[in-house]
C-alpha cells in the first residue's frame, strides 16, 4: 500500500471550487472506510516495491477539484504516507517540494512541485539521498467509486518501479479490506501410542509418525493491521507405526484432516506481507482415519515463524483430551489404537502464494 503527498500540499494553495458535504454519490463518512481499503491495497502492494527504494520523497498527486475537497485529500495523503511509513520506507519531506501551486480551472485542479524537471529532482535526490519519488492521482466514479492510481520512479533517470491502481466503493468486487492468502504445507506429527492391541497382543511405547503428509490452506487477515489471522486447511496424512519388534505386523494409517486455525503475529517487521515475523496459533484439526471407526480430535498451539515473504515454518503440540482412540474395521478389524494425550507437530516447509 502507498502514501501520498506531504501535509504541506495545500499550504498555499490557491482558492478551488468548494463541493457540498455529498460529493459524487458518497459522504465524507462513507469516505473514511473507502480510505481504509485503499490503505489496505496498496500495503499489500507494497511487497512488489523494489527493496532499494527505501526513501521516498512525495512529488506530485492530481484530482479533480468537483469530487474532493482539499480537507478530503489532506485525508487520503496523510493516510497513504501513514502506510508508506508502515512499510518500512523513509517518506521524505523536502523544502523544495513543500513549494507547491495548484493549478486550477472550472472543473479540476493539479497540485505539484515547481520544479518536476528530472535533472534537478536527481539534484535534489542527491543531496537529500531520496531513492525515489511518488506520484499518483486520484478520481470518484459517477458510482461513488473511490479510485486511486500510484506509481514511483527513481529519482536518478525516471525508470518506474513500482505502480499500481487500487478501487473502493460500489462497484469494488471484494467490499471488505480483507484478502486471502493460499497456501501448502508439508507438516510431520508424531503421536505417541499408550498401547496398540493386535488381536490378543498388546504393546506400548510405540508412536505413529507422519511419513507422507500435504495439507492446502486459506488464510484470511481478520485485522487492518494483520496481526490477527484465521486459516482453513484440508490435507493428507499418511502414519506409518514404529517402536514395536519387527516380527509384528506395522500397521499403515490413511488419515484425511481438517483443520480451524487462529494466528497472532506479535514480534514482526513493518510490511507483514513481506514476512520475518514471530507469532504464535491455536486451532483445532479433525483426523478422519480410513478403515478405523473413531475420528482422533487435536487441539494444537505452537510458534510460526515467517522467514520471507513465501515461507514460513512452525512447531507446536497436539493435545487430544477427548478423541484419541481408533477401533479398526474390515481388514483392520482387531486392531486398537490408544493414543496418548499429547502429540507434536513440525512443519519445516509452508509455502504461500
Amino acid at each position: 500500500m502507498i502514501a501520498l503527498l506531504l501535509l504541506a500540499f495545500f499550504g498555499q494553495a490557491a482558492p478551488v471550487q468548494q463541493p457540498s458535504t455529498t460529493i459524487a454519490n458518497g459522504t465524507a463518512g462513507s469516505d473514511v472506510g473507502k480510505i481504509s481499503q485503499i490503505a489496505y491495497q496498496m500495503n499489500k502492494s507494497l511487497a512488489n516495491l523494489p527493496s532499494d527504494m527505501q526513501r521516498i520523497a512525495p512529488c506530485q498527486f492530481k484530482a479533480e477539484a468537483r469530487d474532493f475537497t482539499p480537507g478530503m485529500l489532506r485525508q487520503i495523503q496523510a493516510r497513504l504516507e501513514t502506510v508508506l511509513r508502515e512499510s518500512g520506507r523513509t517518506v521524505v519531506a523536502a523544502p523544495e517540494l513543500k513549494t507547491l501551486r495548484i493549478i486550477s480551472t472550472d472543473s479540476s485542479f493539479r497540485v505539484s512541485n515547481t520544479a518536476p524537471d528530472l535533472d534537478e529532482l536527481a539534484k535534489l535526490a542527491d543531496r537529500l539521498r531520496v531513492d525515489g519519488y511518488l506520484e499518483g492521482s486520484c478520481a470518484r466514479t459517477s458510482d461513488g467509486d473511490l479510485m486511486v492510481s500510484l506509481r514511483i520512479f527513481r529519482a536518478r533517470g525516471g525508470e518506474v518501479v513500482w505502480s499500481d491502481n487500487f478501487a473502493a466503493g460500489p462497484n469494488k468486487g471484494d467490499r471488505t479490506p480483507m484478502d486471502l492468502d493460499f497456501s501448502a504445507s508439508v507438516p510431520f506429527r508424531m503421536f505417541p501410542v499408550a498401547t496398540f492391541v493386535n488381536g490378543s497382543k498388546s504393546y506400548s511405547g510405540a508412536s505413529l509418525l507422519s511419513n507422507v503428509a500435504l495439507e492446502a490452506t486459506i488464510t484470511e487477515n481478520i485485522t487492518m493491521d494483520k496481526r490477527f489471522q484465521v486459516s482453513m486447511s484440508f490435507g493428507y496424512t499418511h502414519l506409518s507405526m514404529y517402536g514395536i519388534p519387527d516380527d509384528v505386523y506395522h500397521p499403515d494409517i490413511h488419515m484425511g484432516s481438517a483443520n480451524l486455525e487462529l494466528v497472532g503475529v506479535f514480534f514482526r517487521k513493518a510490511n507483514p506481507d513481506m514476512g520475518y515475523w514471530l507469532g504464535t496459533y491455536v486451532g483445532y484439526e479433525e483426523f478422519i482415519p480410513l478403515l478405523y471407526r473413531e475420528p482422533v480430535g487435536a487441539f494444537r498451539i505452537g510458534y510460526r515463524s515467517k522467514l520471507s515473504r513465501h515461507f514460513s515454518i512452525s512447531a507446536g503440540l497436539m493435545v487430544l483430551p477427548y478423541q484419541n482412540k481408533m477401533t479398526g474395521v474390515i481388514s483392520n478389524d482387531g486392531q486398537k489404537f490408544n493414543l496418548e494425550k499429547i502429540g507434536y507437530e513440525i512443519t519445516f516447509l509452508h509455502y504461500t502464494l
